[in-house]
């Protein structure tokens, strides 16, 4: 059984490498389950999260540069992650990351390494060399980090222009707790389908799961302790993984009983899944996605929440009905609302991407238009919390396409409490 440093190890190295473009994907090739595996990823998704600090902090005792080698840079990060915010024993810390490489690399990790544990210290910071880690320890950098804009990107492992651009839209508060909620592993909510008639909660909380309210009855917070997603209560399709913000989106549409509808964007399919419910058993969820595994993914959630029955997963925007009443249009999107789920986005995006993606969704936006009818309404909706992305493009469509803008809601993220996103509600006239 390969060990839960291994696997991060593994899993970064392949990312720098372009191996894989998705952390959460080579974590669960593995053969890891249970605790082991949510180490693997505590490791993997916190350097990814923190890598640019994690450099900052490893150059200070490395003048000649951080080391061209992948393997070498990456136990080097894992070991000052779990230094710096896991508060992991020195001893084991540096001892695991330093067998993670090659015998004849050993030595320069496992000097850097102890100078770093040695330089973190229990107290308040003092100076602007001084980052604050977790439970009030502290490390003083071997140089300034610059003030402002820059030093939060860095300490909250985000593109500098990023973050300048969220500065001309939102105020000091507005960008600290976008960029908060960046770095934060962000909350898991469990929304109850219908099958469970108000019984979940009960049920988790028999089976080990700890659970919080919110201030939507129907959706739950996983707090700890045993995973929801090895019970029963999961695989009988009691409840769906779905952030608040996305069901917002979905709720919009106002789906009807008996009536059709299009989800154009559909997978992975919880946003099919709460309007599958919606239509009840004598409507039709039109789920349109053109690749094949992400259909098969849509349709497994469909007959484990057994809406099987109402819901259609096609692979041709041909294959839609004509004209219905309503139209739900997720596009693809630069993902800025959900950076810390969506962890490799932050290194991904680019100010260019956004524009490019923009002028895509535009086209998606025209495309999904054709298939309300007059009168009838659609939803844009993107995980995105990008002007250009959001309110720019229902501008434009709608000015091209005489649509009626009824409502457009941004939310900016919440760490802990919810993604950032945005919809929009247009009726076709």
């Amino acid at each position: 059984m390969p060990d839960s440093r291994e696997v991060a190890h593994r899993a970064l190295v392949g990312f720098d490498r372009g191996r894989t473009s998705r952390i959460a994907d080579a974590l669960e090739a593995s053969r890891l389950t249970g605790r082991d595996l949510g180490f693997a990823r505590e490791l993997a998704f916190g350097v990814m999260r923190r890598r640019r600090l994690l450099d900052c902090i490893l150059e200070g005792w490395m003048p000649r540069g951080l080391p061209k080698h992948p393997g070498v840079l990456a136990a080097l990060r894992i070991g000052v992650y779990q230094l710096c915010f896991l508060r992991t024993p020195k001893h084991a810390a540096v001892n695991e990351s330093v067998a993670l490489v090659p015998v004849e690399r050993r030595p320069v990790i496992n000097a850097v390494l102890r100078r770093v544990a040695d330089s973190i210290e229990h107290r308040p910071r003092l100076t602007s060399r001084d980052v604050v880690l977790a439970d009030g320890m502290c490390i003083e950098l071997n140089a300034d980090l610059p003030d402002g804009i820059e030093r939060l990107a860095i300490e909250n492992g985000l593109p500098t222009w990023l973050v300048r651009r969220w500065a001309r839209h939102h105020d000091e508060d507005g960008v600290a707790a976008i960029c908060a909620a960046a770095i934060a592993t962000p909350a898991v909510h469990l929304r109850e389908t219908e099958i469970a008639e108000g019984r979940l909660a009960e049920r988790l909380t028999a089976d080990g799961v700890a659970i919080a309210a919110t201030e939507d009855p129907t959706v739950l917070r996983w707090t700890g302790d045993e995973s929801p997603f090895s019970t029963k209560a999961y695989s009988d399709g009691w409840f769906v993984v779905q952030d608040p913000t996305a069901i917002a989106a979905a709720r919009a549409v106002d789906a009807q009983r008996g009536e059709i509808v299009i989800d154009f964007c559909a997978a992975p399919g919880t946003k099919t899944m709460l309007l599958a419910e919606a239509v009840c058993a004598d409507g039709e969820v039109w789920a349109f996605d053109p690749v094949v595994a992400r259909r098969n993914r849509i349709m497994e959630n469909a007959t484990r929440c057994r809406v099987a029955d109402r819901v259609r997963a096609v692979a041709s925007s041909a294959e839609l009905p004509k004209r219905v009443a309503r139209v739900l249009v997720d596009v693809p999107c630069s993902n800025t609302g959900v950076l810390g789920r969506r962890i490799e986005a932050r290194y991904r995006i680019s100010e260019d991407a956004i524009e490019d993606i923009a002028g895509q969704q535009r086209e998606i936006l025209a495309r999904a238009v054709r298939r309300v009818m007059s009168g009838g309404i659609l939803i844009y909706s993107t995980c995105s919390i990008e002007t250009e992305e959001n309110q720019d493009v229902v501008r434009d469509v709608a000015a091209d396409l005489d649509l009626e803008v009824l409502e457009q809601v941004e939310t900016l993220p919440a760490a802990g409490i919810h993604d950032g996103g945005f919809f929009a509600r247009l009726r076709r006239r």
